[in-house]
């Protein structure tokens, strides 16, 4: 085992990550986790490209590199040609985020509406070095709602 992945299994350095509908809400909270952990950062939108432009904005300020793609990712072609182009700019891609949202109307078990970093976090430790051994799964990141 690597000593330097036990310190630092959220380590994303130079790691380029794609996450889906990133402009605003979790999505921009997922890709600004993934800078922060040191990631480069495409950053997608279907219809918001004055959102994703912000996002990609705050990444650029952690130092890291981000890109802004447009693409409607219910249609095949238009992921191919997503892939094309983050591909064309980073060189490749490491990670695949795809933000699908569902709204909770009401306060969880935990007492509070989620967060977007309550998703982030999710996922930046999914994606890490620390769950390399996890596969196959259904994590609920819902505050304990769905056990009630």
């Amino acid at each position: 085992m690597n000593p330097a992945s036990i310190q630092n299994p959220f380590g994303f350095t130079d790691r380029v990550v794609v996450v889906t509908g990133s402009g605003k809400g979790i999505g921009r909270g997922i890709a600004l986790r993934f800078a922060e952990a040191g990631a480069c950062v495409a950053v997608h939108y279907r219809t918001s490209q004055a959102a994703a432009e912000q996002t990609a904005a705050g990444i650029r300020s952690l130092g890291r590199q981000a890109g802004v793609f447009q693409a409607d990712v219910g249609d095949a072609p238009q992921v191919s040609a997503l892939i094309a182009r983050v591909t064309a700019q980073f060189g490749h891609i490491d990670i695949w985020i795809n933000n699908f949202v569902t709204r909770w109307e009401k306060t969880t078990p935990l007492g509070r509406l989620g967060r977007p970093e309550d998703v982030a976090n999710a996922c930046l430790f999914l994606a890490s070095d620390a769950a390399h051994w996890i596969t196959g799964i259904n994590l609920p990141v819902d505050g304990g709602a769905l056990t009630r």
